[in-house]
């Protein structure tokens, strides 16, 4: 009787253990989703102006170099 209630108590163990891990791994996929998507915007924000900067600054070098700009 004892070992039938130790085993019982053992899958159920087992089982919230993996219902626990299980509900670790997806809260861990969602919080790595939310990272890449904040990541990305961070990565667009501070990359665009500097895009546009150094873009201008190209467009404005070639202007020079053509004698349309001094």
């Amino acid at each position: 009787m004892v070992g039938l209630m130790t085993g019982i108590a053992t899958i159920g163990f087992l089982w919230l253990a993996f219902k626990l891990v299980a509900l670790g791994f997806r809260v861990l996929g969602w919080l790595l989703r939310i990272a890449l998507v904040l990541g990305l915007i961070w990565l667009g924000l501070f990359t665009l102006p500097v895009l546009l900067i150094v873009g201008a600054a190209v467009v404005w070098e070639l202007l020079r170099t053509v004698g349309i700009v001094h």
